[in-house]
């Protein structure tokens, strides 16, 4: 299999196990919260000094620009959206950018410090209920 259906088939998986997970959870939790570019550039700078929030076309949609080291939010995005992205911006460098294992062990290392060791966990779980494994 080529490595671009490979990365495809991890993202398609990790997206799953998020939205699942997430809207599991109460619409009032934190990590549901829609946030401003501001908030979410107070977290993005807690973890990745030097990089921008910015606000995107889209809704509740973001992405990840490591060239121009920028966050890019759709409009009503929640908390863990940008977690998802700044995920991708502090991934080690030398590993993939895509959604694979050090993607998913960042991200829920993310949400652990951001907003809980029970919504880590939670995702956790949902990842590996997919057979998707982390680090």
């Amino acid at each position: 299999m080529r490595r671009a259906a490979v990365r495809q088939r991890y993202a398609n998986k990790t997206y799953e196990a998020e939205r699942e997970y997430w809207a599991g959870i109460p619409v009032e939790h934190p990590a549901r919260r829609q946030v401003t570019v501001a908030e979410a550039q107070e977290v993005v700078d807690r973890h990745a000094p030097g990089w921008a929030v910015v606000r995107g076309r889209g809704f509740g949609s973001g992405h990840c620009n490591p060239r121009d080291s920028r966050i890019t939010i759709g409009g009503m995005a929640c908390l863990w959206l940008v977690l998802h992205e700044l995920a991708h911006a502090t991934t080690p460098a030398g590993e993939p950018m895509g959604h694979d294992r050090p993607f998913r062990a960042r991200y829920s290392a993310l949400v652990r410090a951001e907003v809980g060791a029970a919504e880590a966990d939670g995702l956790l779980a949902a990842f590996a209920g997919l057979g998707l494994a982390v680090d």
